[in-house]
């Protein structure tokens, strides 16, 4: 499997071998007898391991890794040992592995790997940096994350290899997150158009450019430029609608930015009609589904219509508890919205409770992921009287 493809096309074959790939293992009872395979081959089983985890279960994840680990112990040179730890770091966090994803990239040694360097090698080590900077991400440490980040740079920036411009992309990609989240919004958009220039020019990314718009979009309405943003998203919708990929997940994402853009032009009515559109759909992840509770709440709270507007801010709180990481300033500018609608329906009591657990909260990091979600806190912060703001 070739490592730096990551178009759907080949994200299928690699689907369809997997289950070839699992038998093998189980046939070959390979724990017991990788070691009688040479080095080259060994060396391939665990690249193969380490493609292989990104499909099916966590816990087939779990267990492709920890034979690549195995195997590991057998083979010579550095580059199988940096796409286990990268690719294990992954998993630990995604999938809430007891392993520290910090401790998992600390396996592996930088200074074994100068005397092999390769543009195959220094893409990979541009790998363990992002995971390293998206780790430190999930502790708030976003001044870290941005010096991980930038540690990295190509062997040759006038002649990049395939591997190290997907790198490059992902990078700029986080870079510009990171900076969102902290409130850069200039410097955040600039390194989305970056990144949207480079998804263009690589062939292999060619998937990724949807999300690039997404978040292109999202810095736009950040600036407070939201007809830019319908722009840019409306040419987006006619691509992937050339391409028949009407209500594909990239097309539900593209929305709840092309939300924003109609919220930020008081088109309150197209809001919520393309919200109620988007709420049934099965291939929301957990923080969009998050982002469009809170979008439902604010369209409704717009709106003043108050029982609404607390059915969705009280789900968006339950909501937030599951993104542990950085649910204290998202959590505050929850509940501001819902003491707030409580006010508004006369619910004294339910408020009062609303304000102590407002007050409970602890927020150790005050320049953490203020702006996590899009547009929530400069909403939080145009909406929520200052008196009452934390």
């Amino acid at each position: 499997m070739v490592r730096v493809l990551t178009n759907s096309r080949f994200r299928k074959i690699g689907k369809l071998q997997l289950p070839h790939l699992q038998h093998t293992l189980r046939e070959f009872a390979v724990e017991e007898n990788l070691k009688t395979l040479s080095n080259a081959a060994q060396t391939l089983v665990i690249l193969s391991l380490v493609e292989a985890s990104r499909f099916s279960s966590p816990d087939w994840k779990r267990q492709a890794i920890a034979i690549a680990k195995k195997c590991l112990y057998h083979v010579d040179g550095s580059y199988p040992h940096a796409c286990v730890a990268q690719r294990e770091s992954m998993i630990c966090r995604v999938h809430k592995k007891d392993i520290d994803p910090a401790l998992a990239l600390s396996s592996f040694v930088y200074d074994d790997c100068q005397h092999e360097l390769s543009p195959r090698m220094n893409a990979e080590l541009g790998q363990l940096a992002l995971q390293s900077a998206i780790n430190h991400v999930q502790n708030e440490d976003l001044s870290e994350a941005l010096k991980k980040l930038r540690t990295w740079q190509p062997m040759d920036v006038k002649s990049l290899s395939k591997a190290e411009r997907i790198v490059l992309y992902h990078l700029t990609i986080w870079e510009g997150k990171i900076l969102r989240y902290q409130g850069h919004f200039t410097d955040s958009f600039r390194c989305f158009q970056k990144a949207l220039v480079q998804c263009d020019h690589e062939s292999s990314l060619e998937d990724a450019r949807p999300s690039s718009i997404r978040d292109l979009g999202d810095a736009y309405c950040e600036l407070e430029k939201p007809q830019a943003a319908e722009c840019i998203l409306k040419e987006e919708f006619g691509r992937l609608g050339d391409r028949g990929a009407e209500n594909s997940k990239d097309w539900n994402l593209l929305q709840l930015s092309y939300v924003e853009s109609l919220m930020g032009q008081g088109r309150l009515q197209e809001a919520e009609a393309l919200c109620l559109k988007i709420q049934p759909s099965p291939s929301l992840s957990k923080l969009d589904s998050l982002r469009l509770l809170t979008l439902f709440g604010r369209i409704y709270y717009e709106q003043s219509v108050w029982d609404s507007a607390f059915t969705y801010w009280n789900k968006a709180l339950a909501a937030v508890r599951e993104h542990p990481f950085v649910n204290g300033h998202t959590t505050v500018a929850i509940l501001h919205s819902t003491k707030e609608v409580l006010f508004q329906l006369g619910q004294d009591e339910l408020r009062r409770t609303t304000e102590n657990q407002i007050n409970e909260i602890q927020i150790i990091k005050p320049d953490g992921c203020k702006h996590w979600i899009p547009g929530l806190e400069r909403w939080h912060c145009s909406h929520i009287r200052p008196s009452q703001r934390r």
